[in-house]
């Protein structure tokens, strides 16, 4: 059984991974709302695109399980774009 102190370093990555893509979604928006308007705005974009999906790229390199709340969390994303974005 895992130690109190490992149970929370794998809550904390499940839920790097979950926000991590939620805000990437968003990211990509913002990206792609940003090509139709300006070409300097998605310059800027598309290196946050760059960066975020890095960062959570390595969280679930090191842990594939990390993929599930990676997935759930590019849904909320969406959903959250598509209802308020």
């Amino acid at each position: 059984m895992a130690t109190p102190a490992v149970a929370r370093r794998k809550l904390a990555a499940w839920a790097a991974a979950f926000a991590g893509t939620v805000v990437l979604d968003g990211v990509w928006a913002a990206y792609i709302r940003a090509l139709a308007v300006s070409s300097h705005t998605a310059v800027l974009w598309s290196a946050a695109t760059i960066l975020v999906g890095g960062a959570v790229v390595r969280l679930y390199t090191k842990d594939g399980w990390l993929l599930v709340p990676a997935a759930l969390g590019a849904g909320v994303g969406t959903a959250l774009i598509q209802a308020y974005g």
